[in-house]
């Protein structure tokens, strides 16, 4: 996946769980709650994707044989 399409994936993500979570009537306490766990959550994907996209950029490379 390109860096531009993970960044607007995140960010969109991001905002719609924003409006979705701010338009739903919740008690403060359980908004926050909502909200955090839902960050951590895609914390966790983005960090994965961003592995993702670093392992297909960048091939493990097998040591380089040193001859005597």
């Amino acid at each position: 996946m390109k860096q531009s399409n993970v960044l607007a994936f995140i960010g969109g993500a991001v905002a719609g769980a924003a409006v979705a979570l701010l338009l739903a009537p919740k008690k403060g306490s359980a908004l926050r709650q909502d909200i955090k766990s839902y960050v951590e959550k895609e914390v966790k994907k983005g960090k994965r994707e961003i592995r993702e996209a670093i392992d297909e950029a960048m091939p493990a490379r097998t040591p380089a044989k040193v001859e005597k």
